[in-house]
């Protein structure tokens, strides 16, 4: 849910498929050093394609995103195509409210708005009980992975999961919390 952009769906294929970044580009300044090794960097730029193209065919999971906001959906439709992923990446528009697993295990990843760009707290906080109603609904046997700011901590008091991990970006707070708890409160 909430896939904006569909940044994360892209990373997550580029990932899944082995892809080294910058594969694509033409030119890397580094190319017109005096002590570059054209010989290596060839045989490392053929490596990187080799393995690529053995990911590409080994089986990957269905990866879905979805938005309640149709130029979400359309701008991360686009963006998977430029990226050459639409065989690989579903993008719908879906509510966030209507949001149910398509499988009885998974993995998911949310991004949920931070309140910039959703300008009252009171609609932050609707927002982010929501989801959290989904989750612990829905998705309780999924892994999860959050990318909150730390003012979900103060909406969600008692909000956990198993083998909980955390890293700080910036001002902001990514959480992976593996399998919800069924006991987990909401408030």
């Amino acid at each position: 849910p909430m896939c904006g952009s569909g940044t994360l769906l892209i990373e997550a294929a580029l990932i899944l498929g082995d892809s080294a970044p910058g594969l694509g580009r033409k030119y890397f300044g580094m190319t017109s050093w005096k002590s570059h090794d054209v010989r290596l960097w060839d045989n490392l730029v053929s490596e990187a394609i080799e393995r690529e193209e053995e990911a590409r065919n080994n089986p990957w999971p269905e990866l879905h995103g979805c938005d309640g906001d149709p130029k979400a959906v359309r701008s991360a439709a686009r963006n998977v195509e430029q990226a050459g992923l639409e065989d690989r990446i579903t993008v719908f528009r879906k509510e966030l409210y209507a949001l149910r697993p398509p499988a009885r295990r998974g993995f998911l990843v949310v991004n949920p708005p931070y309140g910039e760009r959703l300008s009252e707290k009171e609609t932050v906080k609707y927002l982010y009980r929501c989801l959290g109603e989904r989750l612990k609904e829905y998705f309780n046997s999924w892994e999860v992975g959050l990318l909150p700011p730390t003012l979900i901590w103060r909406i969600w008091p008692g909000f956990a999961g198993k083998n909980n991990t955390s890293s700080t970006m910036d001002r902001y707070r990514a959480d992976y919390l593996g399998e919800l708890w069924k006991e987990n409160s909401v408030a």
